[in-house]
């Protein structure tokens, strides 16, 4: 009973430590923290695995996006061929309050049969347009070689025109959209095969797929995934039509569109629309955090496109330029956020190279590219260059003090020490609670075999512990009769604890096997010797390993 209250009290205690320390990080930490602690606290495992420097929001737009214009390489990309690469990375395929997520992995699990036919079948949609190829056009491949050299590692950057046979891991996801790589710290050095010159044979696939050409199996599989791929990529968010609802509205009643569009009718309605909001003073999403960049414009591009009837999603990635057999360095100036439309018959592409839309994507300009319609606009998201390096501006020098972290970081609580030590403390809290209640709950159920009123029962339950704690003092006997430990005990502690020791044996057999109850007075006995070999354990034993056998073993 002694025991019971000391460890009760000790947990009391560790629990108002707890509670004191919650309530420093209450005061220490900005508002509203608390909320978001446990957020906070997997976004900062996550950059400790997987993140060098910070160089993409994925999906996360609720804060200021990542600013531009670091030199540093951040990837090195070697093809055998010249050619425009879209590394795709992020993909965002739901949105909400600012953040675009991946697929819902439970939703994907629903389609499981779906998938399983499709793979058994060699249909994969990472690969979907190398797939519509073979079945089209004759093409020829290039090798990409990518070395990530600090930006995260969790994702692999793939160009959407990879082939199915050098997908890698991304050729068995159940999940259609974002490539996570394996291992702790994720991969930083991977190959890929790719249809070389994607752009120059989509008009032939295209041409090929209206004439009928592809084998009946590949439609009747592009058709099925179509519709899963409308399942979800149509959705648009309350809080975008509650935003921009009027104008999307307006945009069709100024084209004499009403009703169910048609695929053209909403390719119009979508440029319409994008020319209106970025070409004057409209307010838009994320015009507090990603004003003005690629991440903003993807965002509301890809949603104007699904509310028009066309299935889209949002990608960050990097756009690279290469030449033939020469070693690009990426900085994050190559860094960008583009739309990816689903081609009827192909799969997602790019919204620079989709058919009927591709004046929808940023405008190519001296210094990179921009938005639609857009000044050089007031965030300070990347600018993509697609490997060439932008023109400086004659200006005055800004001698204002920059407030940015270094390497493009974001301040706030992962810059606070008093977050790390009170993160810190609060796991260590916690282990320890853990390990007090898991030790108070263990002894107790075992007091309650000790007290069963049964002296049959709680004898052999006692002999049972106290033959745990002879193990621990080092009498094993190997799967032998327990009598064999005699000599053993009998050399170590004397004649006397080794006589105790056999008599006990011989009484839990009684109890185990003899219909003969055992009386209180035996009863009494094994529970002395079970407090005897309890106490050589705790005088035999080096402290260290005292505290193993108690708290971890919880021996006693």
């Amino acid at each position: 009973l002694l025991a019971w209250q000391k460890n009760t009290v000790s947990a009391v205690n560790f629990l108002l430590l707890g509670a004191v320390v919650l309530g420093i990080a209450a005061l220490v930490l900005q508002a509203g923290t608390m909320q978001n602690l446990s957020q906070t606290a997997k976004d900062a495992l996550h950059h400790w695995r997987y993140e060098k420097t910070e160089i993409l929001p994925e999906g996360d737009l609720t804060k200021p996006v990542p600013a531009a214009g670091g030199t540093d390489a951040i990837l090195s990309v070697t093809s055998d061929k010249t050619d425009t690469l879209y590394l795709r990375g992020y993909v965002g395929d739901t949105y909400e309050n600012g953040t675009w997520s991946a697929l819902d992995a439970e939703n994907a699990a629903n389609e499981k049969d779906l998938f399983y036919w499709l793979h058994e079948n060699g249909f994969y949609p990472q690969s979907q347009f190398a797939l519509s190829a073979a079945q089209t056009a004759e093409y020829k491949t290039e090798t990409i070689q990518i070395s990530n050299l600090s930006t995260c590692s969790l994702y692999r950057y793939e160009p959407f025109s990879v082939l199915s046979t050098n997908a890698g891991t991304s050729k068995n996801l159940l999940l259609p959209s974002v490539v996570e790589t394996s291992g702790w710290n994720g991969e930083r050095e991977y190959s890929y095969v790719v249809i070389a010159d994607a752009s120059t044979i989509l008009p032939q696939i295209l041409d090929a797929l209206q004439q009928g050409e592809p084998s009946s199996s590949y439609l009747q599989m592009e058709s099925a995934y179509r519709d899963f791929v409308d399942s979800y990529a149509l959705a648009v968010p309350q809080e975008f039509t509650d935003e921009l609802g009027a104008l999307l509205e307006e945009t069709k009643q100024d084209l004499n569109f009403s009703g169910e569009l048609s695929k053209e009718q909403a390719q119009l309605c979508a440029l319409s629309f994008l020319e209106t909001c970025f070409g004057g003073d409209t307010s838009l999403p994320l015009d507090s955090t990603a004003k003005g960049t690629t991440y903003q414009y993807a965002t509301v591009a890809a949603l104007a496109l699904r509310y028009y009837g066309i299935p889209a999603r949002y990608v960050e990635g990097f756009t690279v330029k290469t030449a033939e057999n020469e070693n690009v360095s990426v900085t994050d100036e190559n860094a960008e956020a583009w739309v990816e439309v689903y081609q009827d018959g192909v799969g997602w592409l790019p919204l620079a190279l989709t058919p009927g839309l591709e004046s929808l994507a940023p405008e190519q300009t001296e210094s990179g590219i921009k938005p639609v319609g857009t000044g050089e606009g007031e965030g300070s998201g990347p600018r993509v260059t697609e490997g060439q390096e932008p023109e400086q501006q004659d200006a005055e020098p800004d001698n204002s003090e920059d407030n940015t972290p270094d390497g493009g970081q974001r301040s706030g609580l992962l810059a606070k020490p008093a977050f790390w030590i009170l993160l810190i403390a609060g796991i260590l809290l916690l282990f320890v609670l853990f390990i007090l209640i898991r030790h108070h709950i263990i002894l107790k159920n075992r007091q309650k075999t000790f007290d069963d009123p049964d002296n049959s029962e709680s004898i052999s339950s006692l002999f049972s512990d106290a033959a745990k704690l002879l193990s621990a003092l080092g009498f094993d006997r190997n799967g032998g009769s327990m009598l064999t430990l005699y000599g053993p005990i009998s050399g170590r502690f004397g004649e006397e604890t080794a006589n105790a020791f056999r008599a006990m044996v011989f009484l839990n057999e009684q109890a185990l096997f003899s219909s003969k109850a055992p009386d209180d007075p035996e009863r009494e006995a094994m529970q002395n010797f079970h407090e005897t070999v309890l106490n050589l354990l705790k005088t035999n034993t080096k402290y260290f390993k005292k505290l193993r056998l108690k708290w971890l073993n919880c021996l006693y």
